[in-house]
């Protein structure tokens, strides 16, 4: 368009041929901004916010001086660009399942359906019925869940997701002929629908829980599992849309998102062809171009389509988050900071002067009760709003770039615990480092030792361990550990536990979370995916163990003895350790107490560390000795101390005349022991016998694990 200026006339003048001319060189060459007066001015709008331009075909965009790379702003074609809503978010809400007939419902009449299809937009101006749909096998088309550990629990709503696995069994031909592919399945104790891959006759895999909705527009949830729940088989359909506004067309069979054409197609397979960004179609001999896009899924029980799940718009998401969490109290979060940066559903959310806050009196999602014992998530809606929800968000960063609500709009943003006491506890404070997993057994408390029936096997719970480099924590799996295995040391459950060496009899081994950070592993033997691979280790050294390769974290979680064969009994309650029978260590004949100074004793409590030894000490006198006799017990760190009868750590005893013995006097203590596990004991006379016998210990070094 020329630059010149636009001249407006009157009425009654004479229109001469440099009057349409002069609108005739405005419309070649540049095409300009113009003032109100007519006059080429810069600045002006392309459109306005309610009459916006529409497809805009450009060879270069040039912004402020500089060009515009168009591979950071293009779009995929074939994509949902727009259509109906929830009315809770701006979740995609366009596909409606009857119910009660093997139909659904595409809506657009209401609100348009925009589709791009080979980078041309198509509209659904009205509401387009899809019937006669395909309905699911009758018979042989149900499997059941295989894991006596699933006992309803509410963490098992999030089983199957995240590289977690739901194992089954009595797996029947309908599922086994899908081997390899994904499917829907209906859970009959409980009618929840979820999405899922078979990755064998007893494995589901990549599962999407709470997935669909209803022919209300409802969400149907994710509900808890028990062991033999019956799934069943549905029929999974997958919804293509024209670019005419009124076909729709439905393949039952996976479509293929591949650079390379698929081997072994059917007739009606979907494929999109990353080399050329189209959906093709197998029509019997060969893949050709088709005028579709997928728009969602729908699935059908034997007899009527219940459930459809619609397909996310295709908008600008952005990954970028800048906000970590901190506890303020125990009924609220808020931002560390302020100012932050978080996009949500493709919209840039820019905060600043003030802190974001989640509080539990006012952000819990609506119908979520605030329970002890529980996950929650901290959430983001598209408008801005915190809101707190026990709804696991799914991992989406390959589509929206990060965690988002299962059936909002809405992202994830931080991971809370309400504890037992209905306390809000801090899990992962920002998506940035976090990965938002479900745990098997999710447990706020350190990892716990205990005995296996195989007595030369330890067994480890599961739990949280910080490292003893304040870099960080992990979760540890339940694993059970061998000292019997000989060789080096193996990952996994059951195998050899030791670093280095063969296992000796008598010996004090020290325990070991240990961890590497650059393995993300899914453990078969408990069905988790772990991020950073955890495991544990025996070591006779103490705070240097010889760690495998790559396991460069570790923490100390306690120490175990062997006999002359096995690991010797013992129980642990926290920080507390007991034998399961007092060993006693200490046991000085007449006349060989030590006197005028103090003599330094061994008893049964791990060494390499000081801990506060739990012990019985008994005393008698010598036949025919007369007097009273004291003696004191003493932490080696401590300067050595004369007995005296009131001293607290005494024992005392007195004889009666005549010289017959006393009963025997005997009292319970705490003590605490050098790293050589040694007590001081010192008498007022040598003439009495001293035996003490160890209960366990205390292992303060387990403190803040």
């Amino acid at each position: 368009m020329g630059t010149g200026t636009l001249t407006d006339y009157t009425n009654g003048q004479i229109v001469e041929a440099a009057h349409p001319n002069a609108i005739h060189a405005a419309l070649k060459g540049d095409f300009v901004g113009r003032d109100s007066s007519g006059a080429a001015t810069p600045g002006q709008n392309l459109g306005t916010a309610t009459i916006p331009w529409g497809t805009a075909r450009l060879t270069d965009l040039i912004l402020d001086g500089s060009p515009v790379e168009p591979g950071l702003i293009t779009a995929q074609p074939n994509r949902v660009i727009s259509g109906a809503i929830r009315a809770t978010s701006d979740f995609p809400d366009y596909l409606r399942p009857s119910g009660a007939a093997a139909s659904f419902t595409v809506l657009g009449a209401t609100t348009n359906l925009l589709i791009d299809v080979n980078g041309s937009t198509a509209t659904i101006s009205t509401d387009i019925v899809k019937s006669g749909l395909t309905l699911a096998p009758a018979t042989n088309n149900t499997c059941q869940i295989n894991d006596a550990a699933l006992t309803g629990q509410d963490t098992t709503r999030f089983l199957g997701e995240n590289g977690t696995e739901i194992v089954v069994d009595n797996m029947l031909s309908e599922l086994t002929s899908r081997i390899g592919q994904f499917v829907a399945l209906l859970n009959q104790a409980t009618n929840e629908v979820f999405y899922c891959r078979i990755e064998s006759a007893t494995s589901l895999r990549d599962v999407r829980r709470g997935f669909c909705f209803d022919s209300s527009g409802n969400p149907v949830e994710a509900d808890v599992l028990n062991n033999n729940d019956t799934l069943q088989l549905l029929s999974l359909g997958f919804i293509f849309a024209e670019d005419d506004g009124t076909t729709i067309d439905i393949t039952y069979r996976n479509p293929i998102i591949s650079g390379n054409q698929p081997t072994g197609p059917q007739t009606g397979d979907y494929w999109y062809d990353l080399a050329v960004k189209v959906w093709k179609r197998y029509s019997g001999s060969s893949f050709d171009q088709i005028n579709r896009t997928f728009i969602g899924i729908a699935a059908l029980d034997t007899s009527v389509c219940s459930w459809t799940r619609p397909e996310y718009f295709s908008k600008s998401y952005s990954a970028d988050n800048t906000l970590e969490v901190r506890l303020d109290t125990v009924d609220a979060l808020e931002s560390v900071t302020p100012d932050f940066l978080v996009s949500v559903d493709g919209d840039q959310k820019r905060f600043d002067f003030g802190f974001l806050r989640w509080d539990a009196s006012t952000d819990f999602e609506s119908g979520v009760v605030r329970t002890a014992d529980r996950d929650y998530w901290l959430y983001l809606t598209e408008d801005g709003k915190p809101i707190i929800s026990d709804k696991k968000p799914y991992d989406l960063q390959g589509f929206l770039r990060g965690w988002y609500h299962p059936y909002e709009s809405w992202r994830a943003l931080a991971q809370i615990y309400n504890n037992s006491s209905n306390e809000f506890e801090l899990v992962h404070e920002s998506d940035a480092i976090l990965n938002l997993l479900w745990r098997q057994n999710f447990d706020k408390s350190r990892v716990i030792l205990s005995n296996n029936a195989t007595v030369a096997d330890l067994d480890f719970s599961a739990g949280f361990f910080t490292f003893d480099d304040g870099t960080g924590e992990a979760f540890s799996p339940a694993y059970t550990k061998s000292l019997q295995i000989v060789g080096s040391w193996q990952p996994g459950n059951g195998g050899n536990g030791l670093d280095i060496g063969i296992v000796a009899i008598n010996t004090w081994y020290n325990c070991y979370a240990i961890h590497n950070p650059d393995i993300n592993d899914y453990d078969v033997a408990t069905r988790e995916f772990i991020i950073g691979r955890s495991d544990y280790l025996f070591t006779t050294t103490f705070g240097s163990p010889a760690l495998p390769a790559g396991y460069t974290k570790k923490r100390y979680i306690g120490s175990i003895r062997t006999g002359t064969a096995d690991i010797l009994d013992f129980l642990q309650n926290d920080k507390t350790f007991t034998w399961d029978l007092k060993i006693q260590d200490v046991n000085i004949a007449y006349g060989t107490a030590p006197i005028g100074a103090r003599t330094l004793y061994p008893l049964f409590t791990p060494l390499g560390l000081s801990c506060e030894a739990i012990f019985s000490a008994a005393m008698f006198m010598q036949s025919g000795v007369t007097g009273n006799t004291a003696i004191v017990f003493t932490n080696p760190s401590q300067s050595d101390q004369a007995p005296t009868f009131n001293n607290v750590y005494s024992l005392t005893m007195g004889q009666q005349a005549g010289g017959a013995i006393q009963e025997e006097v005997s009292a319970q203590f705490r003590n605490f022991t050098d790293t050589l596990s040694q007590i001081g004991i010192r008498s007022t006379t040598p003439n009495c016998a001293i035996t003490v016998s160890t209960a366990g210990w205390v292992d303060h070094g387990l403190e803040n694990l």
